[in-house]
């Protein structure tokens, strides 16, 4: 037998969601504006990944993200290039129901899997320096 979830258990998760979708802790970060957006025509990647969804640019002082969206089945694929002062830098992955860590390797690039479709923004933190988190974007 189907077990419903009642008004109340949806209420409580859509609340708990709704307050970490405003969660505050990056308000003192500088925020990178996208200063590139393009939607190739479908073509099969060359990772091991499925299409390419878009390619996204952000940019902030000397410091750029430069990502693309990969199809990776029912989820997405984020890779990317930190490019400019980011010398031990650390990456977040922030989702309206929470972030988590994604490593990136000494060369800049990073790789985010796993991700369900839904709004998506990054958080650089660099040793000694303000964060820079992205716009908001679509994965």
């Amino acid at each position: 037998m189907r077990q419903d979830r009642t008004e109340s258990q949806w209420g409580s998760n859509g609340r708990a969601a709704a307050l970490r979708a405003f969660d505050r802790s990056d308000d003192h970060a500088d925020l990178a504006p996208l200063t590139l957006e393009e939607v190739p025509a479908p073509r099969v990647s060359r990772a091991r990944h499925g299409f390419v969804l878009s390619h996204l640019r952000f940019d902030l002082e000397g410091l750029s993200l430069v990502l693309k969206v990969l199809s990776d089945g029912e989820l997405r694929t984020v890779t990317g290039l930190l490019v400019g002062e980011c010398e031990y830098a650390r990456l977040r992955v922030r989702r309206p129901d929470g972030a988590r860590k994604a490593h990136v390797e000494t060369d800049g690039s990073f790789r985010v899997p796993g991700l369900s479709p839904g709004p998506l923004s990054l958080s650089v933190l660099r040793q000694g320096r303000v964060p820079v988190v992205t716009e908001w974007f679509t994965v």
